[in-house]
């Protein structure tokens, strides 16, 4: 990135698919590429072949570890607020 003159808060770093059983590090890759890994998705071949074959996402209330790296990913991406006392509707049809 330091060809390319980009500041390093122009990109993010993400590493996907680790776990501790793999054989180069966080710090490793971290020292390799001159900044911090920003995302780190964990190795989760249950959650991601069983969306693959359903041709479906893995969904986001999902409580594995995969789902919640991805829910704090797109929360640091487009942080979303709510303010008191507005609520989320479920269904429109629900008054």
């Amino acid at each position: 990135m330091a060809e390319l003159e980009l500041p390093p808060a122009r990109f993010k770093v993400v590493l996907n698919q680790q776990d501790s059983r793999r054989a180069v590090t966080l710090e490793q890759i971290q020292e390799a590429v001159v900044h911090s890994v920003d995302v780190v998705l964990p190795f989760s071949p249950s959650d991601l072949v069983r969306a693959v074959d359903a041709g479906e996402l893995v969904p986001p209330d999902k409580k594995s570890p995969f789902a919640g790296e991805i829910r704090k990913w797109a929360s640091a991406l487009a942080p979303v607020t709510v303010t008191a006392g507005e609520t989320r509707r479920r269904f429109a049809f629900w008054r």
